[in-house]
């Protein structure tokens, strides 16, 4: 993702913004403007995406750019969500409202602070029962599960491995997402 500029907003801002330039998101009353994404960034969504329409029929899958109104002053695009069959979600023609059942985020070198601190916090407090933050660099997805009002890591995982999702109860393997991307980005050692 590119620079994001942000400036004090409330939701008649987010309302009033442009939707098509790209992500327009308000986290906390802040409008954070982004741009385009890169391409691995684009196949890992995608993927994502498949992955959970393969898995999970009876919901919907949606991906980014649409808004997704959790609370006053929260208006945030989450790359991939899915919602439940069973979840009473509402829409007005320009985003929906209520809480998803799953929530996926890119995390890119400009978004790790907001997607694993910010949005961590956010979907915390309003109830997303499980998040999932997928690293665009290193490809390692960190599951977080809903316990008790507050999130339980189930794990992190490596592009290679599988995991159970204990929301969607169904196994999830990380090779159909990550198979032929460019390399990822090692780490060193602790």
């Amino acid at each position: 993702m590119t620079a994001q500029p942000s400036i004090r907003a409330g939701e008649q801002a987010w309302l009033d913004h442009d939707h098509e330039t790209g992500y327009v998101e308000l986290i906390g009353g802040e409008l954070i403007v982004a741009g385009g994404s890169t391409p691995t960034h684009q196949r890992m969504v995608s993927r994502y995406e498949g992955l959970l329409n393969r898995i999970k029929p009876d919901g919907e899958v949606f991906i980014a750019p649409l808004g997704v109104k959790l609370a006053d002053d929260y208006i945030p695009e989450p790359d991939v969500f899915w919602v439940s069959a069973a979840n009473p979600m509402q829409e007005d023609g320009l985003r929906l409202i209520g809480i998803p059942d799953l929530i996926i985020e890119i995390a890119s070198p400009t978004s790790q602070r907001r997607d694993r601190f910010d949005k961590f916090r956010l979907y915390e407090r309003v109830g997303v029962k499980e998040y999932w933050i997928s690293d665009s660099e290193t490809y390692i997805t960190e599951v977080y599960a809903l316990e008790n009002k507050k999130y339980a890591l189930v794990g992190k995982y490596a592009p290679e491995e599988s995991f159970e999702s204990p929301l969607l109860r169904q196994t999830i393997d990380l090779k159909a997402v990550f198979a032929a991307l460019p390399p990822a980005v090692q780490l060193p050692d602790p």
